[in-house]
């Protein structure tokens, strides 16, 4: 007989430390971190959300969407973690660019 219910994504837990202090990890049982968690996570995402609004990035005109229609998941991800080198990278400038400002000031 085949299974034909869908089977449930593991929890991964490699970000734990992450998030959790050693104590919470020994303290608390895998589904209560969980909780903890996706709730931290939805306060992020709506704290995202604010600060897009505040920039007018937010809410998104659902036909400015339609060119990501047919996105696969690999693809997306791969956008994502160039963006996020870009922002590192940049990120690094600044922080060398003001070390010499600052240089500069003390001369």
């Amino acid at each position: 007989m085949v299974e034909t219910r869908k089977r449930r994504k593991t929890w991964t837990h490699e970000f734990e430390e992450a998030i959790f202090m050693p104590e919470e990890i020994a303290q608390q049982t895998a589904p209560q971190r969980r909780k903890v968690y996706l709730s931290s996570l939805e306060a992020h995402i709506d704290a995202l959300h604010v600060q897009l609004l505040s920039l007018g990035f937010y809410p998104i005109v659902y036909a400015d969407l339609e060119r990501y229609k047919e996105l696969n998941l690999k693809t997306a991800k791969s956008m994502i973690a160039t963006l996020d080198h870009r922002a590192i990278s940049m990120k690094r400038k600044i922080e060398h660019f003001e070390a010499e400002v600052r240089n500069i000031e003390f001369i």
